[in-house]
């Protein structure tokens, strides 16, 4: 299993020329699954990832802020 976490300020996904789904600011993912992987595994590196993520985005800001 696989992730992939980007901060975006926007963000859609379009099937087939239509707009399925879209956020503002905030975070996107990408999630690669393989035949073994379980909703327990994928729950646990959701939450580590996020946490990762957030971490590096609370520490760019005191950055920016200073």
């Amino acid at each position: 299993m696989r992730f992939v976490i980007q901060r975006v300020s926007s963000a859609s996904v379009t099937i087939d020329g239509k707009v399925r789904g879209e956020i503002g600011k905030g975070f996107v993912v990408l999630i690669g699954i393989g035949e073994d992987d379980t909703k327990e595994i994928a729950d646990k590196e959701i939450a580590q990832g996020y946490k990762k993520e957030i971490s590096k985005s609370n520490i760019k800001n005191k950055i920016a802020t200073k």
